[in-house]
């Protein structure tokens, strides 16, 4: 299955980021995921554009580095960095037509490995692999790489899924659902 971002302004923001971290540290490291992927392969509008960065703090990291490679960095405000969850938002401000997209960006984690860190609970850093054990549905679990636009199913089961229109819980669950 080939995937094909048809909105223009997501097309653009995507395109941006490729061409920043080709040749980088960053390149085959940064993937569109979850909800993202999913809605644009069934053709669903979405509103945000979804990351997941393989590298440890790639969240906090990544975002910094993106916003200042393409000149919309602002201490404390783009991005936006939520350190406990790994997580970061952020936007192309003053960048073309680029300034409303919402950008979040993860670090791919995996709730199934917290360490326990004093009286503090700490999500760890690991591969899609990982990451994938932390969505619910095999759908959810795909992945995009930004600069090859190859899509990743680390499950073996989510494009398939999405073709047959199946709702199937990730891991070893005997329950799913089909799809109208």
């Amino acid at each position: 299955m080939e995937f094909v971002v048809k909105n223009p302004r997501d097309r653009a923001a995507i395109e941006l980021i490729a061409q920043h971290i080709k040749n980088t540290q960053w390149e085959g490291k940064v993937y569109l995921c979850g909800d993202y992927v999913r809605n644009t392969l069934a053709g669903i509008p979405t509103t945000h554009i979804e990351l997941c960065v393989t590298s440890p703090s790639g969240h906090d990291v990544f975002g910094t580095w993106i916003c200042k490679a393409v000149g919309c960095h602002e201490v404390n405000k783009n991005p936006v960095i939520f350190p406990k969850i790994g997580t970061s938002f952020f936007g192309f401000k003053n960048i073309n037509n680029l300034n409303t997209l919402r950008i979040k960006c993860t670090q791919a984690q995996s709730k199934l490995f917290e360490v326990k860190c004093g009286t503090e609970e700490k999500t760890c850093y690991t591969t899609l692999n990982g990451d994938s054990f932390d969505k619910t549905l095999t759908i959810d679990a795909l992945y995009v790489d930004v600069c090859t636009m190859k899509i990743e199913d680390p499950t073996g089961r989510g494009l398939q899924d999405m073709e047959n229109k199946l709702i199937r819980m990730r891991g070893d669950s005997t329950y799913s659902f089909r799809t109208v």
